[in-house]
């Protein structure tokens, strides 16, 4: 899913983490 956990993962590393349709994870910010 793209940023379906946006609010938890900011929450857990201060950043905010996207996640595309493959599953890598993109750090934002």
């Amino acid at each position: 899913c793209l940023a379906c956990n946006e609010s938890k993962n900011e929450n857990l590393t201060g950043k905010l983490l996207f996640e595309d349709n493959v599953g890598r994870i993109t750090v934002v910010g």
